[in-house]
């Protein structure tokens, strides 16, 4: 574990600004368009993390007590549904076969039991719009070949011999 480093922080210019591209995906072809999201969220996953944390923090900073009420009721709900299904076959086979439907009914939960209370899903919205951020602009944004997400492999040098993702065999063709 020594020798694990997070990904570098990308520029602002690169993340946000001017050369920052978006384009349309294409959804016909729903391979090319996972690896153009799975390759974005490796590339900006550090930009990712600090603005989930900022707008967390922004939230935290004008709400703090709906934040906290808010995040308490999430975890108790999670938790107990967790423990439910840890003793529950039922409920454990429905989790893994429906995980998407488990986390929005934890959700759902957590929503209905905060209006109850009276308080406003202010967690709920802090921690869902950086979430839905992140697939919304990997999918927008398409991947540029001038990206590495790491050193080459094997590569010959610097010398431009090599190309990061196909080697020797794409310069032949």
């Amino acid at each position: 574990m020594a020798g694990v480093q997070p990904p570098p922080l990308r520029s602002l210019d690169d993340f946000l600004l001017s050369s920052a591209r978006f384009a349309v995906p294409d959804v016909r072809d729903l391979e090319r368009w996972n690896n153009r999201m799975i390759n974005n969220l490796l590339y900006y996953q550090t930009n990712y993390f600090l603005s989930t944390l900022g707008v967390l923090l922004i939230v935290g900073y004008f709400q703090p007590l709906q934040l906290f009420v808010g995040m308490t009721v999430v975890t108790v709900l999670f938790l107990g549904f967790v423990w439910a299904a840890e003793n529950k076959a039922s409920i454990r086979r429905f989790r893994r076969n429906h995980p998407l439907v488990t986390v929005l009914t934890i959700l759902l939960a957590s929503y209905l039991f905060i209006s109850a209370l009276g308080g406003v899903a202010v967690f709920l919205f802090g921690i869902a719009f950086p979430v839905l951020s992140l697939p919304w602009d990997s999918c927008w944004r398409p991947w540029g070949r001038n990206r590495r997400l790491g050193p080459k492999q094997g590569g010959e040098g610097e010398d431009g011999s090599e190309d990061e993702v196909g080697g020797k065999e794409k310069m032949e063709q």
